[in-house]
């Protein structure tokens, strides 16, 4: 049920123009890889790796859309799954430890809910084991990065009936929507994010669209976030000072 629910967000969101999913499934190489990526990047921020990644989720939003015209395609289908198996073949690694800590395991999540049962059941799993180099969600920072690795270890326990890992990461979720912390929300309804750095329309936006969207995923079960909890954020959503 839960990601099921994560699912029925995925699919909110905006399709790719289909010619440009045309392309991209027209110029990818029979190895999954694309020629315009620059798979030996070495950067630390926009990091180029990455992109292949955000273009196998175009595409997984493209098959599983009921309303693209790529609606469950062969050849999309199979370019998808080429694509999924060159990155858990290759495990690619940044030098930046948000990309393989939250970026590449979001991404990767989003992937496989998209296109559940339309590939192999080793490519799925090959798949959550990435999801999983999240290496759970011990602190690393405070507030959305917090959110964002509990949200990878929520679905991964999600995926393997693991309610102990489970209540973990939905705790540790509540546990960071909280008033006067260092970093995160403020007693002004403002946001700080690494350290006392105003940030209420970066990281401030995604904490609480994210922390919405998990509590939206969790509602009307035993892991719902308190009301408490959502109080706090919906006032800081729709503080006019924040």
């Amino acid at each position: 049920l839960i990601l099921q629910r994560f699912k029925a967000l995925l699919l909110e969101r905006p399709l790719l123009d289909p010619l440009e999913i045309e392309r991209l499934v027209s110029i990818q190489s029979p190895d999954g890889r694309w020629p315009d990526v620059v798979y030996d990047d070495n950067a630390t921020t926009w990091w180029d790796v990455f992109n292949h990644l955000q273009r196998t989720e175009h595409l997984a939003l493209a098959f599983a859309h009921p309303k693209s015209p790529w609606f469950s395609r062969e050849n999309l289908q199979v370019a998808i799954g080429r694509a999924l198996d060159d990155w858990t073949t290759n495990r690619y690694q940044c030098t930046n430890w948000w990309y393989n800590r939250i970026g590449v395991p979001h991404c990767i999540r989003n992937i496989l809910l998209l296109v559940q049962g339309a590939i192999t059941k080793e490519s799925e799993e090959f798949g959550w084991s990435v999801v999983s180099q999240n290496q759970g969600f011990e602190k690393r920072g405070e507030g959305a990065n917090l959110v964002w690795l509990a949200e990878s270890a929520l679905c991964l326990a999600a995926h393997r009936y693991d309610e102990s890992l489970l209540s973990e990461a939905a705790t540790a979720i509540a546990e960071e929507v909280l008033v006067g912390r260092p970093e995160g929300i403020q007693s002004d309804y403002s946001y700080f994010q690494h350290g006392a750095r105003l940030q209420s329309l970066s990281y401030g936006a995604d904490f609480a669209l994210d922390v919405c969207r998990i509590a939206w995923a969790l509602r009307d079960t035993v892991w719902a976030l308190p009301a408490e909890k959502l109080d706090i954020v919906a006032s800081f959503v729709v503080n006019p000072d924040a």
